[in-house]
């Protein structure tokens, strides 16, 4: 006969029946809790070439006479992103969108410089303080 559980300590009760144990090493190996299935789109992000062509896929649904609403879920994303992809990519040429591209990569390898000087920086003054 099981002793009932509200007369068990709370600790006690815990080991018994595992709860609010924390496990010795948390697993990372999503694998187990999110099976991947090819059609789930979430894991995968829209090129921005895509974006700008889905864009002008819904302008064309629109002047059709749908609803935003209904545009935006044929192309298969909710009005959040929808929108927010607007903001950033909306009236964008093929050109402006490469030259947008190149402007990005060169700004990180700029910021990725200017890390790697300021590092060089920090270590020749701790160099120099004698704090080595």
């Amino acid at each position: 006969m099981h002793p009932d559980p509200s007369f068990l300590s709370p600790l006690l009760h815990r080991k018994v029946y595992g709860f609010g144990v924390p496990p010795l090493k948390w697993s990372t190996n999503w694998d187990n809790i999110i099976p991947f299935q090819e059609d789930q789109r979430w894991l995968e992000r829209d090129k921005p070439e895509e974006i700008v062509l889905k864009l002008r896929q819904v302008e064309v649904l629109q002047g059709q006479g749908s609803s935003i609403a209904d545009a935006v879920r044929q192309i298969g994303v909710t009005q959040q992103t929808y929108y927010r992809w607007r903001k950033e990519y909306d009236g964008m040429s093929r050109d402006q969108l490469k030259r947008l591209k190149e402007l990005e990569t060169e700004n990180t390898r700029l910021r990725r410089a200017v890390s790697d000087l300021t590092l060089d920086k920090m270590i020749l003054a701790e160099a120099a303080r004698g704090n080595f």
